[in-house]
């Protein structure tokens, strides 16, 4: 993939997603509490933003989770 227009074009699904992180984390070496911590918070921005593909965070996604988290 050479730029970020390419990623319009790949409906890559956040649970996809996840798995693919989860494995790089592991492999990465990071420790299980660690990883289950970045999944709970990303589970968390899922829900509040209610973003189904990856390609759909954006920067108003990223603010408006500021914003309700701050509350």
């Amino acid at each position: 993939m050479d730029t970020f227009d390419e990623l319009d074009d790949i409906n890559i699904t956040i649970q996809y997603a996840t798995q693919i992180l989860n494995q790089q984390w592991r492999l990465s070496g990071l420790r299980p509490r660690t990883i289950d911590r970045y999944n709970y918070n990303f589970k968390r921005f899922i829900e509040v933003t209610e973003v189904e593909y990856l390609h759909k965070i954006n920067n108003e996604k990223l603010i408006n989770i500021y914003q309700v988290l701050k509350m």
